[in-house]
Formats: structure tokens, sequence, C-alpha cells
């Protein structure tokens, strides 16, 4: 049975292929579904047609092996056809609507599998994805049916969401789309509306809250990149086949074992208020320090332009103390950029002496990266 992914308050014509259709419904017999379709049109509930030529042909002007399996072709519903679909809209919002796949223990790390439940056999990928994160992960798996409720959607989707330590998404194709205002006209393949928002809570939890997640993620290859997705570092996985899911999965999934439990990580990560202050307590007194140096460097500077002998002494001493200060209060790393500044001096002082050009190029560098350092700071307290 077809349900219309379309609103049926206006005419909207449907464009479609078969491939799609057999994925959408399940059904893997080309033939069955071409003789459903004319079956409906032959009902008056549907009406199918063909662009050729700039122009909307009807079925009838065209043999079956070409109008439903070379290209796209449209499915509209007519008014007559309204009430009908309708009816199987209505039939459908009031089926109960309840996990597919919820094996939670509380205490475990939960692995959530967003995969789509348009046809039987995305509900059976779901079911088989879920299993084989338990058997190879030992973790619980969490793959629920779409919801209707606002209730349904905080308890059975949100919730699970911000418990799992694990994300698995598999998004397939829901039917072409396209720009009323585009003027070329070309539509793209969509995909389902509800894995897509299921990927952004996702990347909110991971990013946003900076709650660290294990994501594995896979977009049929007939799926235009688009919205939040597009701008997401996922490094998707493309399939054609749902078994190739499958097969990528049993290879990553014995990475995941042992993984932390959300709460147990969320404690972790923790860090009472205390600590912050303690923190943000430390990263003054470095910025304080570092203005310090930048002030002695600024006179080592004007030594050096005057051609004081002692200010070359002085040169030496101020870097092994700005760099043993930044490898024992900040890391390594900040000693070796002070060490090689990547600021370059090529201006210099009217009537400095030629031997203490490079020395006072030096320290004018050094003050630079100096300069970076407390810009950062500052930016981290702010």
């Amino acid at each position: 049975m077809l349900k219309s992914p379309i609103s049926l308050k206006t005419p909207v014509t449907l464009m479609t292929t078969m491939p799609i259709l057999s994925h959408l419904t399940g059904e893997n017999d080309p033939a069955s579904i071409a003789d459903r379709l004319k079956a409906l049109e032959a009902d008056n509930r549907i009406l199918l047609t063909k662009w050729s030529g700039g122009q909307k042909w009807p079925r009838a002007d065209s043999p079956d092996a070409t109008f439903f399996h070379t290209g796209e072709f449209g499915i509209e519903i007519v008014p007559q056809g309204r009430k009908y679909f309708e009816e199987l809209e209505q039939r459908g919002e009031q089926e109960i609507k309840t996990p597919l796949f919820v094996t939670a223990t509380p205490g475990e790390p939960l692995i959530f599998v967003s995969c789509g439940q348009s046809t039987p056999a995305e509900r059976q990928l779901g079911q088989q994805i879920a299993k084989l994160v338990e058997q190879e992960t030992g973790c619980s798996a969490y793959f629920a049916e779409n919801q209707n409720t606002l209730e349904g959607v905080t308890e059975n989707i949100l919730k699970k969401l911000h418990e799992a330590t694990g994300f698995i998404a598999i998004m397939h194709p829901r039917g072409n789309v396209s720009n009323p205002s585009s003027t070329t006209g070309h539509a793209w393949v969509r995909g389902s509306v509800w894995v897509e928002q299921e990927i952004a809570i996702a990347a909110f939890i991971s990013q946003a809250l900076q709650q660290p997640m294990r994501v594995s993620a896979y977009v049929h290859e007939s799926i235009l990149r688009e919205g939040l997705r597009d701008k997401l570092h996922l490094n998707p996985k493309l399939f054609r086949n749902d078994s190739e899911v499958l097969e990528d999965l049993a290879l990553i999934l014995p990475s995941w074992r042992n993984l932390t439990p959300r709460r147990d990580l969320v404690q972790k990560q923790s860090i009472p208020e205390t600590n912050r202050e303690r923190q943000k307590q430390r990263k003054h007194e470095i910025r304080t320090q570092l203005a310090a140096f930048l002030k002695d460097g600024q006179k080592i500077g004007t030594g050096l332009e005057y051609s004081n002998p002692a200010s070359l002494s002085e040169k030496t001493q101020w870097e092994q103390h700005v760099e043993q200060y930044l490898t024992d209060n900040l890391d390594q790393s900040y000693a070796i950029r002070f060490r090689n500044p990547r600021h370059e001096v090529t201006i210099y002082p009217p009537g400095i002496n030629l031997p203490m050009r490079k020395p006072w190029a030096e320290v004018k560098a050094r003050m630079a990266m100096l300069d970076d350092f407390i810009s950062n700071i500052s930016t981290e307290l702010a």
C-alpha cells in the first residue's frame, strides 16, 4: 500500500522513479508496484504522467517499460482520490507509536539507532543494527518508532538522545523536492526528516554541550547533502544497499566496547565551581606575568635601539626566563612558539646600528608572540 508523502490539500505532482518507490515500499517486484499504481489510476485515485518535450503526457501515451522504467514519472492525487488517502493518513496517525527495539538497562551505556521506518525493510534494518550493537559492544540499543505527540518525542527521542554515548544514523531517500524560486527547475532527492532532526540534536549534544558521542552515519548515495548536515563534519559513508551498512558496522562496532555511560561521562567532565574559579584565577596570574615579560622586552628593545651593550646579555636572560615560565605554566608548545616566532620584522628604527638590528628584531618578534598569548588568554577569560 502506498502512502502519499505530500500534502493532500493542494494537487501536487510527485516526481519519482521505480527504484525509489521500491525502496520506500519495501516491494522488490517493480511489476507489482506498476500494477498497483495502474489500479489506483483506474479507480480515479491518482493520475500518472510523464514530462517530455516541456509538457505533461498521460501514462497511456507510453508503453509500461518506457513509462515506469525510463527516467522519472509523476504521481498526482486527483480530487476523487483525496478522501481515500486522507482516510489512510488518519488510520496511520491512530496507530500506537511505541519503541520498536529498546533494551536499555539503567547504568549501561546506550547507543541510539536513528533509522527510517517508512518500509518493512527499513524497520528490519533498524532492528538488525540494534541487535548487532548489543552483540558487538555490550551496550544497550535504542531504536524507536517515529512519535506523533510532544510527550512521545520528549520521552522516547530527546531523553534517549541525551542519554546516548553512541549514535548511528542511516538516511534513506524520501522522494524528490525542488526549489520553487529556482530558475533551473532541477529536483533533488531528500532524506528522512526524522533522521535529519535527530542528527541535528545529536550534533547539539556533542558539540554545543561538549558531551562527546561516538557517531557513525550512513547516507544513501542518491540523497543530496543539504541543511545542517551539510555543515557538520559527520564524514558519512554512502551506501546503495542496506547490507553495506550492516557489513561496515560489523567492522566498526567492536571498537565501541566499554563505552562510558552518559551519566558517568558528564559527572567526570563536570568541574566543581571552586575548581573553575581556581583555573580562572590562575589564568589571570599568567596573563599578568606575560604582560610583565612584555614590558621587560620593551625596555630591552629600547636599549638595543640605542646600542646599549648590556641589553644583549639582558636579552639572553629574558628569553631563557620567559621560555622556562611558558614551559612550567602553560606547556612546551608555547615555549617553542616563543623561540620560533611567526612574526617577521622588516622595519627598523632610524639610525639603529647594524649589529643591533638582528637582536632588536628578535626581541620584537618574540614580544609579538607574547602579545598573541595574552590575547588568547583574555579571550578564554571573557
